[in-house]
């Protein structure tokens, strides 16, 4: 399931309350960035870096390469960790995948871990864009 392509813009302040944003840590990442334009390049950045790095996982997965892959998922994993609330879902599936892909020798003992992984990075990717693009108005 590809995840959409990352934003190219500024985009309007992130609100608080957003109902459907469960995943992320928006008060710790406004403590972080406490100006809104700096929140927003820090989330356009997130959504670049997951994007790029799942496509990367992706190609290491196709060419057989398992160490590659799973350290993509290290990659995403330690962006996970910055947005997200601690204990979430998302965490454990990277973590997951990640043990599969290094313990697997053959790619389809994976897949069920990678689409796990993949389901939980699509959602992360939508509450960073609705976290860019604020409430509805």
């Amino acid at each position: 399931m590809p995840m959409p392509p990352p934003p190219g813009g500024q985009a309007d302040s992130p609100s608080h309350d957003q109902p459907g944003l469960a995943m992320l840590d928006l008060p710790r990442l406004r403590g972080i960035c406490p100006d809104a334009a700096q929140l927003n390049r820090l989330l356009i950045l997130a959504r670049e870096h997951l994007h790029s790095d799942l496509v990367r996982m992706r190609a290491a997965l196709e060419r057989g390469d398992a160490v590659a892959a799973a350290e993509r998922v290290h990659h995403i994993k330690g962006a996970a960790c910055m947005l997200c609330r601690a204990g979430d879902g998302l965490l454990g599936q990277l973590d997951a995948a990640r043990a599969a892909m290094l313990g697997c020798v053959t790619m389809p003992v994976i897949a069920d871990e990678v689409k796990l992984m993949e389901d939980g990075l699509l959602k992360l990717d939508l509450q960073l864009l609705a976290a860019l693009h604020g409430p509805a108005a």
